[in-house]
């Protein structure tokens, strides 16, 4: 049977760490795709990992890391040690979609970031950050499927360019 690791505050820290004397093992790290989505909604983050199961990627090939806020995925940065792939909602308490994308670059200069929001639009701050896309929770499942297929592809040059 294929399992899906999705590592989260709550579940455990990320691979490679051990947690209460266990080692946790997954694939190699250069042969999975380790995608964080960050939203305050549960329903978006389960709904985000679904389209990205439908758009080409494997069970057996993701790692996903969960966060509820930014402040959770920013208090927690210095574990992840790899990001491939960064989904963040921009409406979120205390550190908004913006100031989570500011820090999350610090760390990660080369990884796609995506942007989604409910209601708020992009602005020039928001570019500054280099987003790849920025997508609506109000697409419908169609629209965002169609969304998510250049993302994933993006992310798959992006993989084998570094991987050179």
């Amino acid at each position: 049977t294929t399992e899906i690791y999705t590592l989260s505050l709550h579940d455990a820290l990320p691979i490679f760490v051990e947690k209460n004397g266990i080692q946790l093992y997954v694939k190699g790290e250069a042969e999975m795709f380790h995608i964080v989505i960050c939203d305050d909604e549960e329903v978006f983050i389960n709904y985000f990992k679904e389209l990205i199961l439908e758009s080409g990627i494997n069970e057996d090939e993701v790692l996903f890391y969960t966060y509820a806020s930014g402040e959770e995925f920013i208090k927690n940065i210095s574990w992840v040690k790899c990001c491939d792939l960064l989904i963040l909602d921009m409406q979120m308490k205390k550190y908004d979609g913006q100031q989570t994308a500011q820090l999350f670059r610090e760390r990660f200069p080369k990884s796609l970031l995506v942007f989604c929001s409910g209601e708020r639009t992009p602005t020039f701050e928001t570019f500054k950050v280099m987003p790849f896309r920025y997508l609506s929770k109000e697409y419908g499942r169609e629209e965002m499927k169609e969304e998510m297929g250049p993302i994933i592809t993006e992310l798959h040059f992006q993989i084998s360019l570094y991987a050179e």
